[in-house]
């Protein structure tokens, strides 16, 4: 039987729902009580916090190495995530420098260009020279990894979906055909583009979900537009309900709580054709979209056909399925009990 350590950090969007790696890290706990440890990672953000946590570093890897079984497993969550989620980097470096020879698994989140722009190719080379195997959410930053010479590391995953929370609305809603979109998400949005839709789209109901950002100044006085600001899970799974379809914009995307959640919520995707979105949807689900007619032409499809969005709707929730935290779980206990 395995033993493993996971480092986390709770990230304040997703603090206590069912769509964060924090949450993740618990339901394992739960499943393997004795056999896992969780550990929180403390945020970081001035310098004065960074020479605190440079100590809390240190005496975290001289604890964990006193009596350390060689055989437990050490997993990351938030591996190459920067120093604001507890640099969980540098915690591998102190393990390696300290010579533990424990497997290290790192899970990255980052873009290719994200990782770049924030760190520099010595930066990440450096960060998984140190681990045993890098988890990765979809084929994108996967297909980087082994273009730098880490192919032999590389496992890719799926981003979880809760299927038993997340589910479709009870019953269909009520609309007619007036096309109701729920937008939900910021990381490398495109507000842009989204605007040019929602300006050609006048009939079309646009539910925006701005977090903890504002788009007033953007959105606000557009009739078809209602703006919602951060909204507990429980409100935002009433929005999904309430909605027929999703639509993300993304610049880029490696894996997507917003995709897994909506289609588990059994919402047909409107999506940017990038990054790893492939790996999600497919043509039975989802419109993958390139140029900004695409995205008009699929919602205005969407709008004008009931049946199509029924038979999409159901086609998400059994993709859903295939990512649900369970099946999620159980591909992790697999990499935990193989030997490297």
């Amino acid at each position: 039987m395995f033993k493993a350590t996971i480092f986390y950090y709770e990230w304040p969007s997703t603090a206590g729902n069912h769509a964060g790696m924090a949450y993740f890290a618990r339901r394992l706990k739960e499943n393997y009580p004795h056999q896992v440890r969780l550990i929180a990672v403390p945020v970081q953000i001035s310098q004065a916090r960074y020479r605190v946590q440079k100590l809390w570093r240190m005496w975290l890897v001289s604890r964990l190495s006193l009596g350390l079984d060689p055989q437990e497993r050490f997993f990351f969550t938030e591996y190459l995530s920067g120093r604001i989620s507890g640099d969980h980097r540098a915690i591998a470096l102190e393990m390696r420098r300290r010579g533990m020879q424990n497997r290290l698994i790192g899970l990255v989140h980052l873009p290719k260009q994200s990782l770049l722009s924030l760190y520099g190719s010595d930066y990440i080379d450096e960060g998984l020279e140190a681990l045993d195997k890098i988890i990765v959410f979809g084929h994108s930053l996967g297909d980087y990894f082994r273009e730098i010479g880490f192919g032999e590391k590389v496992c890719e995953t799926f981003y979880y979906a809760d299927t038993r929370y997340y589910m479709p609305a009870p019953s269909p809603r009520d609309g007619g055909n007036n096309l109701r979109v729920i937008f939900m998400g910021s990381l490398y949005r495109n507000y842009t583009l989204l605007k040019q839709i929602v300006l050609a789209c006048p009939d079309i109901q646009f539910e925006i979900c701005m977090g903890k950002q504002s788009l007033s100044d953007q959105f606000g006085d557009l009739p078809n537009v209602n703006l919602y600001p951060y909204l507990p899970e429980a409100k935002l799974i009433a929005k999904i309900h309430q909605a027929d379809a999703n639509l993300s914009i993304f610049d880029d995307t490696v894996g997507s709580n917003v995709i897994v959640t909506s289609l588990a919520g059994g919402l047909p995707q409107v999506v940017s054709d990038v990054g790893s979105i492939r790996d999600y949807c497919t043509s039975e689900n989802a419109f993958l979209c390139k140029d900004p007619q695409d995205y008009i032409n699929a919602l205005t499809k969407l709008s004008e056909n009931p049946d199509l969005r029924k038979s999409m709707s159901h086609a998400a929730r059994r993709q859903a399925e295939r990512f649900s935290l369970e099946n999620s779980i159980q591909w992790l206990e697999n990499l935990f009990e193989q030997h490297v």
